[in-house]
């Protein structure tokens, strides 16, 4: 049952995003904004999450206690930063908790609020056992919520708690093994970096690349395990990769994102 339900979910949504798209823009609501917003944000690369952010700002400006619509621009915010995008990433770091937070204070019942917000509140705030413990309620509301699983995943190794990792990893394979997936692969990558594991590392952060090719924190993995297991030529080539993509990269970012 839940692996059916985790299954439609996307589905709907995503019908619900192809009719918003199809509406005319004077016709579009706070809500359809969003659901104009949500294909952009789930596309790793900068331009597409710039049309997220003016869309989800559209949003905000028609309801300012939209709590999803806050949570997703809290998201994309701290995606931004994530990135390296940013020349001055330190306002947009501060905005993106900020947002998170007025979301919560509008939406903290909602699962879905409470999975956008985590990773702005732990990873943005400095906060990472608050962003677990958002999660993880947005899991406790939603069992069958990619989303959750995989955010408590990506939280999960930031704390080092591997096992944790892999066991919601399978969690969300077997529930609906294509929503998140990169996301979810890009986590699992991370996890084996931690691990010290570098050749699972390759396989993990190769299956995310081929899925989004721009996934700039995917690739800082892939290069960090090329290097530690003294390929250096491949490595170069990625550094490269990485900075055609973000030229503001720099060790220092890498370690704080």
């Amino acid at each position: 049952a839940a692996s059916l339900i985790g299954a439609i979910e996307p589905r709907v949504r995503s019908v619900e995003v192809a009719r918003a798209q199809r509406k005319p823009p004077g016709d579009l609501q706070a809500y359809d904004l969003v659901l104009r917003a949500t294909p952009h944000l789930y596309i790793y690369d900068q331009a597409e999450h710039a049309e997220a952010d003016r869309l989800l700002r559209q949003a905000i400006d028609m309801e300012p206690t939209y709590a999803l619509a806050l949570a997703l621009l809290s998201r994309c915010t701290w995606l931004s930063v994530a990135a390296g995008w940013l020349r001055d990433s330190e306002p947009a770091r501060e905005e993106t908790v900020r947002l998170a937070r007025l979301a919560l204070a509008h939406g903290g019942d909602d699962p879905e609020v409470l999975a956008q917000t985590a990773q702005p509140i732990g990873l943005g705030g400095g906060d990472l056992d608050s962003g677990i413990a958002l999660a993880e309620r947005a899991f406790a509301l939603n069992p069958n919520s990619i989303l959750a699983i995989t955010v408590i995943c990506y939280l999960s190794a930031h704390a080092g708690d591997i096992a944790k990792v892999m066991a919601y990893a399978e969690r969300a394979e077997r529930i609906n093994p294509f929503e998140e997936a990169a996301h979810r692969d890009a986590t699992v990558a991370f996890a084996h970096l931690v691990a010290g594991q570098h050749e699972q590392v390759l396989r993990f952060a190769t299956k995310a690349l081929r899925a989004q090719p721009k996934y700039i924190p995917v690739r800082r993995f892939l290069t960090a395990s090329l290097g530690l297991l003294g390929r250096a030529e491949e490595a170069g080539q990625s550094v490269r990769e990485l900075l055609a993509l973000a030229p503001e990269t720099t060790i220092a970012r890498a370690r704080a994102h």
